[in-house]
């Protein structure tokens, strides 16, 4: 995957799926490193270790260290975001919520109507460049994301924009520059309802 040129973030690294980082980063530090030892090589909380184990096995399969990392169900506090800034993690969250996740079964175009209202509602706001939440987990997202594209290609020339994505590893990082020159601070405990293009 990062051979093609995608950027690999952390999502999470517990060996519980989809562990809420509030509820990690409140519970004590274990041995992920296998050293025999609980150090400071395991971190201070859960969230520090399992952060730990995520970057360096992500760092084993790609060869290379994430930078990003995005909190389970977008919802963080202060003490998540220490965490992220202990390890060097810039959070990249969302605009648009394509609720792929939850919204699957009741079809492909109920998605493609919610993208389309929620691209054209961050466009009507003036945000210049619109982050798209999908999960490629799901089978059926695989089957429509075409679909899910041209919903934000058509909301985007309906508010008189053109969508355009990132093309090259150069491209995708200078826009998330862009995105993520944030106060990590400022980012509000509860999830954003939101997804990603840039619109110009």
């Amino acid at each position: 995957m990062a051979a093609d040129g995608h950027v690999v973030g952390v999502h999470t690294g517990s060996t519980r799926d989809h562990v809420d980082h509030r509820e990690r980063a409140a519970a004590p530090p274990y041995d992920w490193n296998h050293d025999g030892a609980l150090d400071e090589h395991d971190g201070a909380n859960g969230l520090e270790s399992d952060l730990l184990r995520a970057k360096d096995r992500i760092k084993t399969l790609t060869g290379s260290e994430p930078a990003l990392v995005r909190p389970t169900y977008g919802v963080t506090n202060e003490a998540v975001r220490a965490v992220y800034r202990d390890l060097g993690l810039r959070m990249l969250l969302w605009h648009v919520d394509s609720r792929d996740a939850l919204d699957h079964r009741r079809g492909a175009g109920t998605i493609e109507a919610n993208i389309r209202s929620q691209v054209r509602t961050q466009i009507a706001v003036g945000r210049p460049v619109i982050i798209v939440l999908f999960h490629d987990i799901n089978f059926a997202t695989q089957a429509h994301l075409d679909d899910y594209l041209i919903a934000i290609y058509e909301a985007a020339e309906a508010e008189g924009k053109v969508a355009a994505f990132p093309t090259s590893r150069e491209e995708l990082h200078a826009w998330l520059d862009e995105i993520l020159g944030i106060d990590h601070d400022a980012v509000p405990d509860k999830p954003y309802e939101t997804i990603p293009a840039i619109l110009h």
